[in-house]
């Protein structure tokens, strides 16, 4: 075992303290992995992800009620394809580390959009992927954990296969100006981790697997003359369930098998609107809160304790510009801002886990940006076929592929100073390629 291990062993005189290191120095690794298993839903990144009251496939997870709106049946995927990363973290007292990210996206927030128009008013889309051959795998060299206050650099491997994943999306137009939808599905994961502190054979060996379930309601208004919608819906139903089992030389007796479960109701909803301002520019905006769960609690990296976390309620916005230069060319400009729901957390008698490590390495590991950030983007969509008239008497011709590409820059800094449970800095910048295609039919 390293040296620097011992010495902190040989800190504690209890047998129960010695596992509380072993639990809180897996604690904030394990978050990380837990957390590629996505509970939000990305829509067209260059609109800023809205959802609300956009017509698009890719839209549907969120406001199922669009699939009664849509005029065509339609498949759609709009995602982050390529992406420059760079993740920096500075604690009081030790240099900073940085770590930087190059290449492929992984699409953990996006989903393909499918929807079959059965009637003019009712659409339905069902998705299933079975268990596939593909294992993701990464390395990551240098990870900074703080465990109580010492900084610890390990070495990780993932790797991560898709066991199953399905959706199921369902929407009704009751009137010409108003519908309702439903939209459920679940991803099922199977994962390793090894994880080395500058020694040939592993420090901990991680083996998992994380199911995630869900159940959204939705509503769509349309006004004045379809110049005007408002969409909204809520999450009615959300389980997590993760199960883990660790083998290391920081345990002591059998390999810890640890369980998460997770079942909330209502916890987060939203609102949007749609304004057709002009025939060419289309303004969208969406409003999405999100309620904590004050009962959470995990393990201390600080104190090596269970304690509570320091969660609170967010308000995120997601804005989008739609601009129709030509019947064939869009321009489109999206914002989006999404808060941290981890507040600075305390030490002593009322003590809380704070931001701070767990947030860092679940950025590293691909779960997303660390929050609270900001995104821009900007990019274009091109129609290169359109669909043939209805009938003789009608010249319009909608679009049946659609494609669209942009840039994307992603920023975020975050401070928690000495009143927080571990004081440190972070910033967060990412420039993304983004790439999409859509097909109605």
């Amino acid at each position: 075992m390293p040296a620097m291990y011992q010495d902190l062993l040989l800190k504690q005189r209890s047998t129960v303290a010695r596992r509380n290191i072993f639990q809180g120095f897996l604690a904030a690794f394990i978050c990380s992995i837990a957390a590629l298993a996505p509970v939000s839903v990305e829509a067209t990144p260059l609109l800023g992800d809205v959802s609300a009251a956009y017509n698009a496939p890719e839209t549907l997870t969120d406001n199922p009620a669009t699939a009664g709106f849509l005029p065509h049946s339609s498949l759609g995927y709009s995602a982050e394809q390529l992406k420059d990363e760079s993740i920096t973290a500075r604690y009081p007292g030790l240099k900073p580390v940085s770590i930087n990210h190059r290449g492929p996206s992984i699409p953990v927030e996006a989903r393909p959009g499918a929807i079959s128009k059965l009637t003019p008013n009712f659409g339905m889309g069902l998705f299933f992927l079975p268990p596939i051959p593909y294992t993701f795998q990464a390395t990551t060299e240098k990870l900074p954990i703080i465990v109580a206050n010492s900084r610890i650099d390990v070495n990780a491997k993932i790797k991560a296969e898709v066991l199953g994943a399905g959706s199921l999306i369902a929407g009704y137009r009751v009137t010409d100006g108003f519908g309702v939808g439903v939209s459920g599905g679940f991803v099922q994961a199977r994962f390793n981790a090894q994880v080395f502190a500058n020694t040939i054979d592993p420090l901990a060996i991680i083996d998992g697997t994380a199911q995630v379930a869900f159940l959204n309601l939705a509503a769509r208004l349309e006004m004045f003359h379809h110049r005007l919608g408002i969409g909204m819906g809520v999450a009615a139903l959300k389980s997590i369930r993760a199960s883990f089992k660790v083998d290391s030389t920081l345990a002591s007796g059998d390999s810890p098998v640890s369980q998460f479960n997770s079942v909330t109701q209502f916890s987060s909803g939203f609102i949007g609107t749609r304004l057709d301002l002009t025939r060419r520019i289309t303004l969208l905006s969406d409003l999405r809160y999100t309620k904590a769960d004050p009962s959470e609690t995990s393990i201390s990296l600080v104190s090596l304790k269970k304690e509570p976390r320091d969660v609170h309620d967010t308000l995120a916005y997601r804005g989008g510009v739609v601009l129709k230069a030509t019947g064939n060319f869009n321009w489109l400009t999206g914002l989006r801002y999404e808060p941290s729901s981890v507040g600075r957390g305390s030490t002593g008698t009322n003590a809380k886990i704070g931001y701070g490590t767990q947030e860092f390495l679940s950025s590293v590991a691909g779960a997303g940006p660390l929050a609270p950030y900001y995104m821009v983007s900007t990019g274009s969509q091109l129609c290169v076929q359109h669909m043939q008239p209805r009938s003789g008497l009608d010249d319009h011709q909608d679009c049946k592929i659609m494609l669209e590409g942009g840039v994307s820059f992603t920023e975020a800094s975050v401070g928690i100073n000495e009143t927080g449970e571990t004081p440190g800095a972070y910033y967060y910048r990412k420039i993304g390629l983004i790439g999409g295609i859509r097909y109605d039919f």
